[in-house]
């Protein structure tokens, strides 16, 4: 059985598919979830670049599937990304 599990972390996906995270949300942090699920589905705000953050940590791997959301900041940038927001629906 999965979870999808939604985060108000904001993470950060490189070329190659990889999660970043802050260390406080890095990839151990879900395995409370795999004792229960055989998958973590993380559903988060993603900005892509091609390097993390200096010190993040990798969230997805094993278990962990990351579900990239459009990234934003405050209600405006908010309300420009709505509409590729409602598509994912």
């Amino acid at each position: 059985m999965n979870v999808l599990v939604s985060s108000a972390g904001r993470f950060v996906m490189t070329g190659d598919g990889v999660l970043w995270a802050p260390p406080s949300l890095e990839h151990k942090f879900w395995h409370r979830y795999l004792e229960v699920f055989d998958q973590v589905r993380l559903v988060a705000r993603t900005d892509l670049r091609s390097e993390p953050p200096e010190g993040w940590k990798k969230a997805s791997g094993e278990g962990v599937q990351p579900v990239p959301l459009p990234y934003f900041v405050g209600p405006q940038a908010f309300i420009r990304v709505l509409p590729r927001l409602t598509r994912l629906t």
